[in-house]
């Protein structure tokens, strides 16, 4: 992949952004300053701070602190720099249907691979001694019965963050108890603050 026949990049995590400079520190190719970059929230777009200069009229990303649907990240895309060639950074075992969007919506971009994810070993974790599991991606789950296959559900209660991850939980079998975002909160501290606020005025505390 060149970067220099892009005139914009597209981040729909901070794992992307970290790996994507990493890559081209490593090949020693500096990033143009003209490249623009679209990024899936507030948050990540702020991240991006960290390897460049902000400038406002190279970032665009949704308004406020939610994180954009893909249809809406598209949207947002076509209607900034529709002429654009994006070059969107992506795991290699992603489960996004983003490239799908930007091709329906005639974007043209190119799809660049730049990291895998991998489960972390938890030999030391007792996966029981934990009363909430939250999840920020299909590959949580993935990892979850690859550490504990015999894992059971019963009282555990699941937040997952995104549709993916939503569908994942349902995938595998198990109860989705806090779905983020939702119409009461955006963030995973806030969903899980309202869940436990709901369970403490059910139980009577």
């Amino acid at each position: 992949v060149d970067i220099m026949e892009h005139t914009a990049v597209v981040f729909n995590s901070k794992l992307g952004i970290d790996n994507f400079f990493c890559t081209y520190d490593k090949l020693r190719i500096e990033v143009p300053e003209t490249i623009k970059y679209f990024c899936a929230s507030e948050k990540i777009a702020n991240y991006l701070q960290k390897y460049i200069t902000y400038r406002k009229r190279r970032f665009f990303f949704p308004e406020g602190e939610k994180v954009a649907a893909n249809e809406e990240f598209v949207k947002l895309m076509v209607e900034k720099n529709a002429n654009d060639r994006f070059l969107l950074v992506l795991s290699a075992d992603h489960h996004s249907n983003l490239p799908d969007l930007m091709r329906k919506a005639k974007c043209s971009y190119s799809r660049a691979f730049f990291y895998k994810t991998i489960s972390r070993k938890l030999e030391d974790v007792n996966i029981a001694d934990y009363q909430l599991l939250a999840f920020f991606s299909p590959f949580g789950i993935r990892s979850l019965f690859e550490n504990f296959p015999t894992f059971e559900q019963r009282n555990t209660i699941i937040a997952a963050m995104g549709s993916t991850t939503a569908k994942a939980v349902a995938d595998a079998g198990l109860r989705l108890d806090v779905p983020v975002p939702n119409l009461q909160a955006q963030s995973m501290p806030a969903a899980i603050d309202l869940y436990l606020s709901a369970m403490s005025i059910n139980c009577g505390y």
